[in-house]
């Protein structure tokens, strides 16, 4: 089972990933004119699947900070045990359920 440390490093990996994805679009979108559009489409092509391979674990990450955070504060006020134990299950049981479904 991941530490927490492990869990919110995951979960800026997805972040950040997901970040880079737009930011590479964006890019190409910036210099399509010097870009012969069969290399940009297929570029433009594997940056989207990336992203939206990575849409659903960062889904799963926005829940596990947002709304599993907000129901450990109002369920267990000192919630670090409760929030912890229920953002490292999320994790691991989305981590282990995405494995193999990338395309």
């Amino acid at each position: 089972m991941p530490t927490e440390t492990e869990l919110k490093l995951a979960i800026e990996g997805a972040h950040q990933m997901r970040a880079a994805t737009r930011r590479m679009r964006s890019c190409l979108q910036l210099y399509r004119t010097l870009i012969p559009k069969t290399v940009s489409s297929a570029i433009n092509n594997g940056i989207r699947r990336a992203a939206d391979a990575l849409g659903p674990t960062r889904d799963r990450d926005v829940f596990i900070e947002e709304t599993l955070q907000a129901l450990g504060q109002a369920l267990c006020p000192p919630m670090s045990a409760c929030y912890d134990t229920l953002g490292v299950a999320a994790w691991r049981d989305g981590h282990c359920a995405g494995k193999g479904n990338h395309r």
